[in-house]
Order: C-alpha cells, then structure tokens, then sequence
C-alpha cells in the first residue's frame, strides 16, 4: 500500500476519519458517493489529482496538498469560502477546478476573490438556490483571466433584481463555455450575451435546460428554443451556438 500512486473509492462504506497520510507516493485520488466519513486527513505532497464528490461536505485540509493540479470537491458553506480566499494561494499549479455546493452559496462567496492567475478549466455546480442574479457571475469570473473554459449548472428558474453593469472585461483566451439548469430568464440571457461579447476567441456555447443532478422541468416546446437561438444569433455570428 505505501508504493501506491492511484486510489479510486466508489460509492463505498468508509470510517468516520480516513487517513491518507502514509500513502506518500500517491499522486490520484478519487472519492465519489463514499457513506460514513466525515473527515479526510491528507499528508500527501505528491498528490497531483484530488476529487471528492459526496453528497454531505467532508472536512478536508487541502493545504497539506500543495501540489494538485485538479481539484474537484463538494463543499459546504465553509468550503466555499475557503475556495475563493485561499485555494488560488495554497495550490499555485492548479489548472481544473471544479466545485459543486448545495448549500445557500451566495451569501457566502466574499465580496473580495484572489485571483486565479493558472485557472485553464472552471466547473460550478451552484444548485442550492432557485433564484439569484447570475450576473453577480460576472465579477467571480474576473478572478480567472487564463480560464479557457468554463460551465456553470444552477437551478435559477426566475432571476432576483439586477441589471448588467457597463463592463469591458475582456477573456482572451476563453473558447468553451456550458451553461446548463438553463431557463431563458432575462438575466441568464443577458449572460450569455455578455459572454459572446466579451470573449474574444470564443468557439462553443451550449445552453443545456437539464443536468444529471438538476430537477427536470417540462421540456423547452419549439418556440422558446428558437426565442434563444434567434436572440443570441446576433452575437454568435462566429461562434458555434448549441442550445438543447
């Protein structure tokens, strides 16, 4: 077990504390739908890959982990602040990230992000919350400027007040953006807008309606799809535009 560098748990009954410390060697390790552990110990510098994907938010030091590359977690309100504060500083290789939360995640993103100066792949998976302005996306991602692509799930079905700002934010090297928990709110489409605007060097957007973990709502009918095509096609004249 020691000379180990891979370690995958899927859907597995686990101790309430799990300990990695003495696999020093390990460079990958991938926890999905584990039960019982509450809180991972990791001593492991070699560690590269590092995902955790439960439904309940494990504790985890993620400072003993200095060299990952990717990072993929389910976190709570605590996680969340914790990855816009100080994930940017204590992972300075890091180039995937992605974070899926359920809990009330607004409130809880501070007003003051490190920036992301090695972010090439950002995932949010933001579902706890039915409204919110997802414009308020905006400012979060100006705190990656090397990101290449990005997806965004949400379950937004109406949009709280708020208005796009004047903004000339430019993403230079954004290609691929997802934007899925889709509902052709007047904010998610002035997003979308504003992404075609910005993004300079943009190739693909997909708007999706459903994700494997977002509540089904009745299928788009012919006429609100087409409304979307139609309103951002002036946008996309060079971009591939995928709305499902």
């Amino acid at each position: 077990m020691v000379n180990l560098n891979q370690l995958i748990l899927l859907a597995c009954s686990l101790p309430v504390k799990l300990s990695l410390g003495s696999l020093l060697l390990l460079k990958k390790f991938c926890l999905t739908g584990g039960a019982g552990t509450k809180e991972l110990e990791l001593s492991n510098p070699k560690l590269l890959h590092f995902q955790c994907m439960t439904r309940e938010a494990i504790t985890v030091n993620l400072s003993a982990v200095p060299n990952l590359i990717t990072l993929k977690h389910s976190v709570d309100s605590t996680g969340i602040r914790y990855v816009f504060t100080h994930v940017s500083q204590n992972h300075p290789m890091l180039r995937t990230l992605t974070v899926y939360s359920r809990c009330d995640w607004v409130q809880h993103i501070p007003e003051s992000i490190t920036i992301f100066s090695n972010i090439q792949n950002l995932e949010l998976a933001l579902i706890g919350n039915t409204s919110f302005d997802i414009l308020k996306m905006i400012s979060i991602l100006k705190a990656f400027p090397c990101l290449v692509s990005f997806s965004l799930v949400t379950t937004c079905s109406k949009d709280e007040e708020g208005k796009l700002q004047p903004n000339e934010y430019i993403y230079e090297h954004l290609k691929y953006v997802k934007l899925a928990g889709f509902y052709g709110t007047p904010n998610q489409i002035e997003f979308a807008k504003y992404l075609l605007k910005n993004a300079l060097i943009l190739e693909r957007l997909v708007i999706k309606q459903e994700e494997a973990f977002v509540r089904k709502r009745p299928s788009w009918d012919e006429g609100e799809r087409q409304m979307v095509i139609e309103t951002l096609q002036e946008f996309s004249k060079e971009v591939m535009l995928i709305v499902k």
